[in-house]
């Protein structure tokens, strides 16, 4: 990622931002120039990536993709730089703004959920984050590296009011008895905290059952999986 003399043109980006001209390619390829140097060293360009927020909210999506994709960049403070701009990229979308900020989880499985956790958590607690069998396809991916950092994700997703105002298809129930199951048998340690953990997910199991649309499947989904 090496964009030389970009300087030299910003002013001119900048007034192509501030105007209604900026196209959707347009946002990516001009992002990928200035996060590319940014990460490359050059401060410079971090007021300038802000700014992109605020002023293309409408591209949001395309910008934190970028940023995941790029998640691991080579260089020495790559992880911080990308969770900072993944902390202001939240702020600049507001929770109101759920159609500008999308993400399902899908292609996240390189990213390392002990690196990623402040902006997942941030992101699963608020009004964007949509329940998908993608995020818990994640969650069980990471439970084997951060079990208690996933279980304490997934149980903030399963326990959100959003997600109590909806009916979960039969596919992501299915895959939440599994990360349940999977979760209580990695908490194999006889400790105090395993077993309020233990509980806790019990209670999350307990409300699938409770869910009359999935009591006639979840014998043969558990005869499976255990």
């Amino acid at each position: 990622m090496r964009y030389h003399c970009l300087e030299d043109v910003l002013p001119g980006y900048n007034a192509l931002i501030n105007s209604n001209l900026f196209g959707k390619d347009d946002s990516q390829s001009f992002f990928l120039s200035i996060y590319g140097l940014y990460l490359e060293g050059n401060k410079k360009m971090q007021p300038v990536i802000l700014d992109l927020f605020v002023k293309q909210r409408k591209h949001l999506s395309t910008f934190l993709r970028v940023i995941l994709k790029n998640y691991y960049f080579k260089s020495v403070n790559a992880i911080e730089l990308n969770n900072d701009l993944l902390d202001k990229l939240l702020d600049a979308a507001g929770e109101e703004n759920e159609e500008e900020l999308n993400w399902s989880f899908l292609n996240a499985e390189h990213l390392k959920l002990l690196d990623i956790y402040p902006f997942v958590k941030r992101f699963v607690t608020s009004d964007l984050f949509k329940f998908s069998d993608y995020f818990v396809d994640y969650m069980i991916l990471q439970l084997k590296s951060s079990p208690y950092k996933s279980i304490e994700l997934f149980q903030l997703a399963m326990n959100s009011k959003k997600n109590n105002e909806k009916n979960l298809s039969y596919r992501i129930e299915e895959k939440c008895i599994k990360f349940i199951v999977n979760a209580y048998n990695m908490l194999n340690q006889n400790t105090e905290e395993n077993k309020l953990i233990k509980i806790s997910i019990l209670k999350l199991f307990d409300k699938l059952l409770c869910d009359y649309r999935f009591t006639k499947s979840t014998d043969i989904i558990l005869e499976e999986l255990l």
